[in-house]
């Protein structure tokens, strides 16, 4: 009879795998290595039941030792620590330094108020990594993967949730696409002892980089964060998560709430830390906004580079990753390799660093590292299908290489469709060469399904079967919309939004693509046929937040705020705890120059999700509009340190400089991020506007000749050009910038308003009103157009009219101060004047600010006879701006109607004084002459 030492153990792993048999000293040994964990089932051989591995009194005694004097905390936004931080580099004697970007100023790093450090106008690539060796590498991957993740003191759990490991993923994917899981609100609170049984069971699930190992990683995690939402380092794993699992992901108004959700859990604990900015990358990048994910990434790396403390190791993967995207593999790479040293645990890493090195065709470096991945996890289908493309290809093993990819095509496991594309297109390959067509094309239509992109399907597919064939290849619409993505990021918007269109109709279901779709149509100046696809992308899908919020954005911009805001109610009924809505609503508020509302609305986006850069950035112009200059400055640089490379951060951060510390400090600071970041013209643009704020109108001029002359933001850049001119009185030149403009993009009425705004300047008022008009045919909705044709009236001397355009405009805008301004001014014409100070009255409620409003009103009363309530008027314009010379002439007056000589003479003395070189000098001193006889 076997001692108990040397009975033997069969093992059974969470993939159902068995290994063995083994003596319970090489069990033992086994669990003290780090190479079991806890979850695995054993039996007794031969012929026993199996049983969870922690029910063994014997090796329960192990794990519990394991588990208390070997736990460490991982989070993905930072190293990992354990025995060696560089394991494999120590170990040849060497200590290496993770990858920053080594060409970066320090003196110029991007801190909350100083900075202008954002983000680099060239590529860094790091400084090549030391290549392990292929058999070190699998030795460290093995030593290490599953040591220091974090576990639990209490061992029986482990049994508990093995047997959920085996049963509770299978009916997530058996059926097509996933959704995301999200965390619940109000979930069973867990025990310190549970948390971190689950933390190290989402920990190793995550590091065997599998389909079905991320989705029981997101398991772990969502039940932890659903009772204990309170620790941001499980919510940026789940976020990375979420990423590895998006390619299989339904991709719908319920997979993008779990994004948003993730983030305000992450920003519920800190919304400055690297743990929330992991969820905003992924966000960004699962969204398509790939400038803003490198942006941030940019912002925590550089933040890092040269401090002491942890490394932000998730953002060396996601650089990587956006550096490949971008068609950079050789810098990516440094990346991976730094990420791989400071996190030998996840595959993750090894297989996307093998991915590359196919891309800069290593084909020998890439096998192996596939091997290395392989004999740590056999079912990474992945690296199966890589491997078998490189033999079958390259490497002049085709039996081996086909071999392998039939076993990895038709293994359960998943992998995502442009992996599973090569492999089927790698197979028809192989199918041509040896004479077998009909095989071949069935592999090269498998393929096409899975990526209509793949050149070499498609022309296997139309070589051996035709056009027909071609088109009768059924591709499911999320691949149309991944095809899209690409074409959008290339810039070919027309065969982006076509494919968005098709996908569509391949399934009226999905929302986004409509969405997707309705971007495109934006971009092409197809403002009308956007917003209808924006309408068909919230029917589709009526909880797609997105998609209400970019119509109500649309709708805005085209003035119509009354559509805009039915649109995000509509959006509040669906989610009344979206942030994007109440962002929504205060962008919109804004644009409606209702400052207060605006407010209101921000600050109530911001309880909701304290990370939401967006919200500060609205509440920093709404709070800079209502005078708030220091509520806007902190504001400002709340946004900036959440995300300093944030452009609209940086540009609201500079005009809040300005309101707070003067417009010199705004101009110098624009002018540093402008030297930094020569050709982002966003930073420009927005020194050119701050020039133009201070009537520098030769410097804001050569600041937008400048953008023009890069090429890009070429509207904006001819409208401040125009403006620019304009104030130089060149209004020739600044016509023909105009027009540029307007040739640009013709659906956009503000070139054409601008041009009708020069005509009055220039004193030309019919041409104007005939521009006005043109306005109105392209958007009947522009503000202050019909405010503009009366004033353009009463330079016609028709009052009549011009009270008729005032009426229009305030049934339009009724919270703007102009249309009542004009009113006013025409009964003013009309010598109706009691009607005239009526109007004044509605107008200063809406713009209670500056003198000139309560000098007109003042004499208004003053002509209607109404002494009293004229010269109350008159006090406040003097409190309001005593030094401006019309508020003592018109007091002047109203002391001269009442028959008070002296006071009268006094006030008109002082108007002289202060206006010395005034038209009506001589009328005024003739009065005054008069009043002292």
């Amino acid at each position: 009879m076997a001692t108990p030492g040397q009975q033997r153990w069969l093992l059974k792993n969470s993939y159902g795998q068995v290994s063995g048999p083994f003596t319970t000293d090489e069990v033992l040994a086994k669990i003290s290595s780090g190479e079991l964990y806890g979850d695995e089932l054993v039996a007794l051989y031969p012929g026993a039941e199996w049983i969870p591995i922690s029910k063994d009194p014997q090796f329960y005694d192990r794990l519990l030792e394991l588990l208390e004097n070997d736990r460490a905390d991982v989070r993905p936004s930072q190293a990992t620590p354990g025995p060696s931080k560089h394991a494999w580099d120590e170990k040849n004697g060497e200590k290496s330094k993770p990858h920053g970007d080594k060409n970066q100023d320090s003196k110029n790093r991007v801190h909350r108020v100083k900075v202008v450090r954002l983000e680099p106008e060239k590529e860094p690539i790091p400084d090549k990594t030391k290549v392990i060796e292929v058999k070190k590498r699998e030795k460290l991957v093995k030593k290490y993967r599953f040591k220091n993740i974090g576990m639990s003191a209490v061992v029986v759990l482990l049994a508990v949730a093995a047997a959920f490991y085996f049963t509770s993923t299978s009916s997530r994917w058996s059926a097509g696409r996933i959704h995301l899981l999200i965390p619940k609100t109000g979930g069973p609170l867990l025990t310190s002892a549970q948390i971190k049984v689950k933390e190290a069971r989402a920990m190793r699930a995550f590091s065997q980089d599998t389909f079905s190992s991320y989705v029981q990683s997101e398991e772990q995690l969502v039940e932890i964060l659903s009772g204990s939402p309170n620790d941001s380092g499980d919510v940026a794993l789940l976020c990375l998560n979420y990423l590895e699992l998006w390619p299989y992901a339904q991709q719908d108004s319920h997979d993008f709430f779990a994004l948003t959700r993730a983030i305000q859990l992450a920003s519920a604990v800190d919304p400055a830390s690297n743990d929330t900015a992991v969820c905003r990358v992924v966000d960004f990048i699962a969204r398509g906004r790939y400038v803003e994910a490198q942006n941030l990434t940019e912002s925590v790396l550089d933040s890092f580079n040269g401090n002491k403390g942890q490394p932000p190791i998730a953002f060396y993967y996601l650089k990587a990753r956006l550096l490949d995207l971008n068609n950079n593999p050789t810098a990516a790479l440094g990346y991976v390799q730094t990420a791989e040293q400071l996190w030998p645990q996840w595959l993750g890493l090894f297989s996307y660093e093998a991915q590359i090195l196919v891309e800069l065709k290593k084909y020998e470096e890439a096998a192996s590292r596939f091997q290395a991945v392989l004999k740590v996890n056999p079912n990474h289908k992945v690296a199966q299908i890589e491997l078998g493309i490189l033999d079958l290809r390259y490497l002049h093993d085709p039996n081996d290489g086909r071999s392998l990819l039939e076993q990895a095509l038709s293994s359960s496991e998943r992998a995502p469709q442009e992996i599973l594309a090569k492999g089927y297109v790698a197979l028809a390959d192989w199918e041509l060469s040896v004479g077998r067509q009909a095989q071949a094309l069935k592999y090269a239509q498998k393929a096409y399904t899975f990526n209509s992109l793949n050149a070499r399907a498609k022309q296997i597919i139309l070589q051996l079967g035709g056009e027909k064939t071609l088109l009768n290849t059924h591709v499911e619409d999320l691949q149309l919309v991944y095809e899209g993505d690409q074409l959008y990021r290339e810039g070919d918007l027309n065969s982006a939004q076509a494919h968005y269109k098709e996908a569509f109709e391949t399934n009226p279901k999905n929302g986004v693509a409509a969405m997707k779709a309705a971007k495109c149509l934006w971009k092409l100046s197809l403002s009308s046929e956007a917003i209808d696809w924006l309408n068909k992308a919230i029917s589709a899908d009526p909880k797609l937040i997105d998609a209400y919020t970019l119509l109500a954005d649309y709708y805005s911009r085209q003035f119509n705020y009354e559509a805009a805001g039915q649109v995000l109610n509509q959006a509040f009924q669906e989610s009344p705890r979206s942030y994007k809505a109440m962002d929504g609503f205060a962008l919109v508020e804004l644009r409606r120059h209702d400052s207060k509302g605006a407010v209101e609305f921000a600050k109530k986006a911001l309880e909701l999700n304290q990370g939401d850069v967006n919200a500060y950035i609205t509440l920093t112009k709404a709070q800079l509009d209502l005078g708030q200059y220091a509520k806007a400055f902190d504001s400002a640089s709340h946004a900036v340190e959440i995300d300093v490379n944030s452009r609209g951060a940086q540009i609201a951060y500079a005009d809040a400089l300005g309101g707070a510390r003067g417009s010199r400090a705004g101009i110098e600071y624009l002018k540093r991020l402008v030297s930094t970041y020569p050709m982002i013209t966003e930073y420009r643009l927005a020194l050119g506007d701050l020039y133009m704020k201070n009537q520098n109108y030769r410097s804001a001029k050569n600041v937008y000749n400048q953008v023009i002359g890069i090429g890009e933001q070429l509207k904006p850049a001819y409208m401040g050009l125009g403006r620019a001119l304009e104030g130089q009185g060149k209004y020739e030149d600044a016509l023909t910038a105009f027009f540029k403009a307007a040739a640009l993009d013709p659906a956009d009425a503000t070139p054409l308003f601008y041009t009708g705004m020069l005509y009055l300047a220039a004193h030309k008022p019919t041409d104007a009103q005939a521009q006005f008009e043109r306005v109105l045919k392209v958007n009947k909705n522009y503000p202050l157009v019909n405010y503009e044709i009366g004033r353009a009236a009463l330079m016609l001397d028709a009052p009549e009219e011009a009270l008729d355009q005032a009426k229009l405009e305030e049934a339009k805008n009724p919270k703007l101060a102009d249309p009542y301004i004009l009113a006013a001014d025409a009964y003013t014409a009309l010598k109706q004047y009691s009607l005239c100070a009526a109007e004044y009255q509605k107008a200063v409620k809406l713009r209670p600010e500056g003198a000139e409003m309560y000098v007109k009103m003042a004499r208004c009363y003053r002509l209607a006879g109404d002494l009293g309530a004229a010269l109350a008027m008159i006090n406040i314009a003097h409190d309001q701006d005593s030094g401006n010379p019309e508020v003592w002439k018109e007091q002047g007056a109203i002391y001269d109607t009442r028959g008070d000589r002296q006071k009268a003479i006094a006030a008109y003395s002082e108007y002289l004084a202060l206006a010395p070189n005034a038209s009506d000098r001589a009328q005024v001193q003739s009065r005054i002459n008069f009043l002292s006889r």
